[in-house]
């Protein structure tokens, strides 16, 4: 098997026990002020969440990337919003409510994956599959290599693939015919923005690096080359200058889910999180925070509680009892309206349910029934939003002796399509389907 399947196996050894520890066309509006996020971070009163004693958390194994998401401490904020229930608008960048979209009407049961739904149209994002690069209009372009993550920066591509040495992962800089511009290292993956206008990753010297407007910038220096990056803000090439705010990169230190979360800015400053959230996974295009208050490491007992925060208002939008977000859910839809995460099982033997969260409710819009959809021998890699009411979920079948992968589009409305499948043909062991986050 590749380097990428070793990587899986040592995530999922790490991960056993827990809920589980990237994103597309996003947005034109401005990223959120720099200042508001540094204001904020680390300076909520903490006060314990009430919560009732729930069953025993799942312990699940599934197959998905490097750096598989950890949550952090079980504390919330001190001013605590109603639990699925409605809540205020976000705030627009021009202090304007924005009019949530209609969404279609939910299901009336949780939606099977179908392994024999009908074909569908082919991907509308940008995806890597082995050496060739597809384009969401149709075309292609050809690439070196293989790559195991691919996000946006601007006009560029920033992609690792494995080197197989103590250098970790190569991070090559790809213009837009495909071509290798400026090369680095990194000891895990790129992430983007919301708007993919600037991308992050952490160098094997725990230095935060960024890449923007066609400039690599040195962000942050960490205190050790192990810690993960899940999200990315701000804009240009996050310098902090008079005329730009720079960025804030929020990373998982070491990796580990037992240590909370962490956010780095670009004049160096290393703080806490706004919201007193212990780990966030996702940045949507108002700069309103995707995470969670608690620990994968606590008692399998204690919920699992996650939230949406909006740092301009300094307000907790929604909060999410018994659910996860992890790395293989999709995260913030493009209009920002929904979020999916994992419920929190209630019985050890089941894996946890999928759901895409209505913010402006506090709802489930759509629930995917794991357990039916899943067989023992298929596991759910992640899921990446397709457009603001579709998701493309990923699955592999590890039953034979090398795994056969399957592309599926889930529709709000509860429609399951087939659009892609895999087995290794593509000519390399690298799973397919890279998606340009």
């Amino acid at each position: 098997m590749n380097n990428q399947d070793d990587d899986v196996t040592r995530s999922l050894a790490r991960s056993l026990g827990t809920e589980f520890h990237h994103r597309a066309d996003r947005i034109t509006e401005g990223p959120i002020s720099l200042d508001a996020v540094k204001t904020r971070a680390g300076t909520i009163r903490r006060r314990r969440a009430v919560t009732a004693g729930v069953a025993a958390l799942a312990a699940v194994a599934i197959i998905a990337p490097l750096g598989m998401f950890a949550a952090g401490a079980l504390d919330t904020a001190d001013s605590e919003p109603p639990v699925a229930t409605s809540s205020p608008s976000p705030s627009t960048t021009d202090g304007t409510s924005p009019t949530p979209t209609q969404a279609p009407a939910r299901p009336d049961s949780p939606v099977v994956i179908d392994l024999d739904a009908p074909q569908g149209a082919d991907p509308k994002l940008d995806y890597v599959d082995a050496q060739t690069l597809h384009r969401a209009d149709g075309s292609t372009v050809e690439l070196e290599r293989a790559y195991e993550y691919v996000v946006r920066a601007g006009d560029e591509y920033v992609a690792a693939w494995p080197t197989q040495s103590e250098e970790g992962n190569q991070i090559d800089i790809l213009d837009e015919k495909g071509e290798v511009v400026e090369t680095s290292n990194s000891g895990s993956r790129p992430v983007s923005s919301a708007d993919g206008t600037v991308a992050a990753w952490i160098d094997i010297d725990g230095v935060i690096q960024t890449r923007g407007n066609g400039v690599t910038t040195q962000m942050a220096e960490l205190d050790h080359p192990a810690h993960i990056p899940f999200a990315i803000s701000g804009s240009g090439d996050c310098r902090d200058t008079e005329d730009s705010q720079g960025c804030a990169v929020y990373f998982q230190p070491n990796g580990e889910g037992d240590i909370p979360g962490q956010v780095a800015f670009s004049n160096g400053e290393v703080a806490s999180p706004a919201g007193e959230l212990q780990s966030v996974l996702d940045v949507d295009k108002d700069g309103r925070l995707a995470g969670t208050f608690s620990s994968s490491y606590a008692d399998p007992t204690v919920p699992l509680i996650s939230a949406v925060f909006d740092v301009r208002t300094n307000t907790e939008v929604v909060r999410f009892d018994e659910m996860a977000f992890d790395m293989t859910s999709a995260g913030f839809s493009p209009d920002g309206n929904h979020v999916v995460g994992r419920r929190q099982s209630k019985d050890p033997a089941l894996p946890s349910q999928l759901e895409v969260l209505d913010i402006n409710t506090g709802e489930t819009a759509l629930e995917i029934d794991t357990e039916e959809s899943l067989p023992d021998e298929i596991n759910l890699l992640d899921t990446h939003w397709e457009d603001d009411s579709h998701l493309l979920v990923r699955v592999n079948h590890a039953g034979g002796d090398v795994p056969t992968y399957s592309l599926f589009r889930v529709g709000l409305d509860g429609t399951v399509e087939s659009v892609l499948e895999q087995d290794y043909q593509n000519g390399t062991m690298t799973t397919p389907w890279i998606f340009v986050d």
